[in-house]
């Protein structure tokens, strides 16, 4: 990363399309969906569906559902970007969101329709809020640059010896100087090691709070931003109310449609995701078949030289 992106927690192979979408586009909008149709899933109620009884029922009944379907689709959603990658995960669940918001404002009765709509939207939100977590040590891991070989090889074997003259000549003309700088060599070895490790350590709490600000920021951008567009809507001539709410869930659908093409195209190239794909999820891994290649190669090379 070069230039501001510096000022940031992030690794050293984190690029800065990676930091921005990760920030402005997974940390952002994890919320401000979520913001959106909390408060506008009684309008589409009333105005759309047009049942003026027992709204505040359906709209906790909704809610618990959006509850129980996370609780099982969190833990999902994490298992599967293991193998799919986080990117992927991420694309998926802005997309099944953007969708969702489309059908919500299809519905013509609660249940079973506007609830499978809301079930529908909870997995896709379940995918946002869990990748925003699980790349977290992907924009962060700096375990490759630090085996680049910039250290000390003495570090990788702490027994190996140079050569056996340089051990007996040390062992006899030890004296109390060469001990002392010895010590002081060794501490400022271990400072440093214990400074890269703090400063390792610390990035991903640091990135947390960024993630919680930009989070916060999101739910502003729900409240300033799409909350509004109902009323926007409905100030044009000939708009009715359920139509302005209509309106307002397509346009916020489409937003987030959006946002997962973002995250697609930024995200790609992650740091710590190689492997990962629609390969390994379906049993073929890209690196088995490359192994299971030049076995086959070694074979034929044996069979033919044995003839």
């Amino acid at each position: 990363m070069s230039g501001p992106a510096r000022l940031l927690p992030f690794a050293r192979s984190t690029t800065p399309t990676q930091a921005v979408t990760y920030l402005l586009g997974v940390s952002l909008f994890s919320i401000s969906f979520l913001v959106f149709l909390n408060s506008s899933i009684s309008f589409v109620i009333t105005d759309l569906i047009g049942q003026k009884d027992h709204v505040g029922d359906a709209v906790g009944t909704l809610g618990f559902a959006d509850e129980l379907v996370a609780l099982v689709a969190c833990p999902g959603w994490g298992l599967l970007s293991d193998r799919l990658g986080v990117r992927w995960v991420a694309v998926m669940g802005y997309g099944i969101i953007g969708i969702a918001l489309g059908l919500f404002v299809q519905a013509r009765n609660v249940y079973p329709q506007l609830l499978l709509a809301r079930i529908m939207f909870a997995v896709g939100a379940s995918a946002a809020a869990t990748m925003v977590t699980a790349i977290l040590p992907s924009l962060t891991d700096d375990d490759d640059d630090a085996h680049g070989g910039t250290g000390p090889s003495r570090y990788n074997k702490p027994n190996q010896r140079l050569s056996v003259a340089f051990s007996v000549e040390s062992e006899a003309t030890i004296t109390p100087e060469r001990y002392t700088r010895s010590l002081s060599t060794d501490s400022r070895a271990s400072q440093g090691q214990q400074q890269r490790a703090a400063t390792k350590q610390g990035k991903p709490s640091a990135l947390a709070g960024y993630v919680g600000l930009f989070t916060g920021c999101g739910a502003l951008v729900a409240l300033v931003l799409f909350l509004p567009l109902p009323a926007r809507f409905g100030e044009r001539d000939g708009v009715t109310p359920g139509q302005a709410v209509a309106y307002s869930f397509y346009v916020v659908g489409g937003i987030s449609l959006a946002v997962a093409v973002f995250v697609f195209i930024g995200l790609r190239n992650l740091h710590g995701e190689e492997g990962k794909g629609w390969e390994t999820l379906l049993g073929r891994s890209p690196y088995r078949a490359a192994a299971a290649d030049d076995d086959d190669d070694d074979n034929g090379n044996v069979n033919g030289s044995g003839h």
